[in-house]
């Protein structure tokens, strides 16, 4: 996990930047994110990852 940790960015305070960060590093792009529903699930997993 702690290597894991050293490969990322460090933290902002722009919590929208970051959502598009992790967004990238997840593969998600426009076509996956059609539903508003997944959209939501996939901010849901990026608040637990933030937090």
């Amino acid at each position: 996990m702690k290597e894991r940790v050293e490969l990322l960015p460090p933290p902002t305070d722009n919590t929208m930047e970051e959502f598009e960060q992790y967004k990238v590093r997840m593969g998600y792009n426009q076509e996956k994110l059609k539903s508003v529903r997944y959209r939501m699930s996939v901010y849901d997993d990026f608040l637990k990852e933030y937090d």
